[in-house]
């Protein structure tokens, strides 16, 4: 019997080719201490080891556009043949979202999420390479962790759009002449 030399507490398992435990505290230590390179820009914790060397938030959380992990249930029929592993929650990082579609990385592959109802059940897979149509859909969880960002990110939208439409009632400047506007639009 080896007890885990981060904690102090905790037996090392017999199956275990760490020399911790199975605990998530100790097994970050671990690999803090073999150089691993945290890179949470969330703040949460580690849960995927990279065999480079870099420690995320989640697999893909180390993609340019990543924002944060989100969970997805599998909502399909489901098969006697296919064990309850099979059907368990999936963490995705989600790259991608406003107020109509979301889009997320798993494996390596990318899948897109219905966060407007008005085409269809809220949450629920669009498609992708790795998730068919219908069969799963973002947790509740998620899905508010999604409105919350595209909230903040899109908060001052509507002032933008608005000096869009009109220029002349939100800037400090002349209005723009029909033949520019006619210049700007054409097709030449």
């Amino acid at each position: 019997m080896t007890i885990c030399k981060y904690c102090n507490a905790n037996e090392i398992p017999e199956h275990s080719n760490w020399n911790c435990c199975d605990e998530h505290a100790c097994v970050v230590k671990m690999h803090e201490e073999a150089g691993y390179v945290r890179h949470c820009p969330n703040g949460l914790e580690p849960s995927c080891f990279m065999s480079c060397g870099l420690m995320t938030e989640c697999e893909h959380g180390d993609h340019p556009d990543y924002l944060f992990p989100v969970e997805v249930e599998y909502v399909g029929e489901r098969q006697s043949d296919l064990s309850e592993w099979d059907y368990m929650n999936e963490q995705h990082a989600l790259v991608f979202a406003n107020g109509s579609v979301a889009v997320t990385m798993y494996e390596t592959c990318s899948s897109t999420w219905m966060l407007s109802p008005r085409r269809g059940e809220k949450g629920l897979c669009l498609g992708g390479h790795l998730h068919e149509a219908n069969k799963y859909k973002l947790t509740e969880k998620s899905l508010a962790e999604i409105k919350e960002y595209v909230k903040k990110k899109y908060e001052n939208q509507e002032e933008r759009f608005l000096r869009l439409l009109n220029p002349v009632k939100h800037a400090q400047c002349e209005p723009i002449s029909e033949e520019v506007l006619n210049t700007i639009w054409s097709n030449d």
